[in-house]
């Protein structure tokens, strides 16, 4: 994902490889986009995973999920999107492939947007708010785009500090805010 746009530039997927041909796809992948930030799940058997792939490739930052960490994944991806701080390439039907810089090939981007379409949370019966996808299918792309999202943002230039206001200024905001609840 480009960090200054939000707009996802390219998709590896696959499944059912053993961990050593994965990892050589992941670190594949990671050398065609000098300075990438590798951000593996870190969860239970997780962590030897991300020692070793930081062991060829230092920039891999870990990720635990736990429901907490996922609502704020995802709920940050839907407001980012809302907001059109992320994007991904749109598809030409017509055209019959990917519009924009877009790398991989067609499908990989249809399996986000449908992923995407079906997402949905639940509510449990202690009240805890849970995402997912519906049974029998996967959201592996859509925590993947959760995820190039949080980089994004947690690499972000920081925002300008804003200039302050003149005391006066305070004063009567203030003395506004105390007569409204008077």
């Amino acid at each position: 994902m480009d960090r200054d746009t939000g707009r996802a530039l390219d998709m590896l997927r696959f499944n059912t490889l053993e961990w050593p041909a994965q990892k050589a796809r992941i670190l594949g992948f990671a050398r065609r986009w000098p300075g990438a930030v590798i951000l593996a799940d870190a969860t239970g058997a997780g962590d030897p995973i991300v020692a070793d792939l930081r062991h060829d490739w230092p920039r891999t930052e870990p990720f635990v999920f736990t429901n907490l960490t996922k609502v704020d994944l995802i709920q940050s991806l839907a407001v980012a999107i809302e907001q059109g701080k992320v994007s991904w390439p749109a598809l030409s039907k017509a055209a019959g492939r990917a519009e924009g810089p877009a790398l991989s090939p067609v499908e990989g981007w249809e399996i986000l947007t449908d992923e995407l379409r079906r997402y949905e949370y639940e509510y449990t019966g202690g009240g805890r708010l849970t995402y997912g996808a519906p049974f029998g299918f996967h959201d592996d792309c859509v925590i993947a785009l959760a995820l190039a999202n949080s980089l994004r943002r947690e690499q972000a230039p920081a925002a300008p500090m804003p200039r302050p206001m003149a005391p006066a200024a305070v004063a009567g905001r203030f003395r506004g805010q105390a007569r409204a609840l008077a």
